[in-house]
């Protein structure tokens, strides 16, 4: 039964103008987990993803371009 509660996140394309979008996948919404991010691609952001207060988490094949400041930004989470 585990699984049965597991968010995904998969083959998505997260694109912002230039100079425009501070974050391409938001993971602040309390307590996330599990959470699954696979095949993502992410361009053009200040932060690619952003994790807060969860577990869980499982991310591969990602893909980040024109990122201007962090790839993943983790607080409370163990990623």
């Amino acid at each position: 039964l585990g699984d049965v509660y597991k968010r995904q996140v998969q083959r998505v394309t997260l694109r912002a103008g230039e100079g425009s979008g501070l974050v391409g996948l938001d993971l602040d919404l309390g307590d996330n987990g599990p959470l699954s991010v696979r095949d993502v691609h992410i361009s053009g952001f200040d932060t690619g993803i952003r994790i807060k207060y969860g577990s869980g988490f499982t991310i591969e094949h990602v893909v980040m371009e024109k990122i201007r400041r962090l790839g993943i930004s983790s607080e409370h989470s163990p990623v």
